[in-house]
């Protein structure tokens, strides 16, 4: 098992690696973290013996718990008395992220295989990427081996597509990737 904390500036302040033995669909506690200050990032991977990645987890955790109002709950909710604060989130340094892609036909459909690495020494966080029609329009349906993560400094995944012909027909495709802290970016696919 792998844990390590990166606080908001991407620097690692934590960086543990442990022998793990566990059963499948099972959990169990490994490590207990110290007080959270600010908000920090943690990763979490779970390495098969030979060293393969198994399992990834990342969370953006803050010290300063949302506190319920449990004295106003309803049947149906529970206001909050206060939240906890993400704002440092607001102010994450500017990343890079290079992709390389390639589309193929494979059958009735088509399989977009890519590979994204993060090129800087800060995180790329919540990348999200789409593919669009020559209107702007999201191609659907699309099945993503993964969306919606981040990555570590000098980080590398890879990313399949597959989507159905007829949802492309003889449209152009482009392949967008966003995130919260990287420039935009539009591939031609297609």
């Amino acid at each position: 098992a792998s844990v390590k904390i990166y606080d908001s500036l991407s620097a690692e302040v934590l960086n543990l690696t442990m022998p793990v033995t566990t059963q499948p669909l099972t959990s169990e506690k490994i490590v207990t973290l110290d007080s959270l200050r600010g908000t920090i990032f943690l990763d979490l991977k779970l390495l098969s013996s030979d060293g393969k990645e198994v399992a990834t987890n990342f969370y953006w955790l803050n010290g300063k718990p949302d506190v319920p109002d449990w004295d106003k709950t309803t049947w149906a909710y529970t206001p909050m008395k206060s939240y906890t604060s993400f704002e440092q989130l607001n102010y994450l340094q500017q990343t890079e992220v290079k992709l390389n892609h390639q589309l193929q036909m494979n059958g009735d459909k088509y399989e977009l295989k890519g590979q994204l690495i993060n090129v800087s020494d800060k995180i790329a966080f919540m990348l999200d990427i789409s593919l669009t029609n020559e209107k702007g329009e999201t191609i659907i349906p699309a099945f993503w081996s993964d969306n919606y993560f981040s990555l570590m400094p000098g980080e590398e995944r890879e990313i399949s597509c597959s989507l159905p012909s007829a949802a492309v027909e003889n449209k152009s495709i482009k392949l967008n990737l966003n995130s919260w802290n990287t420039r935009a970016m539009r591939f031609d696919v297609k």
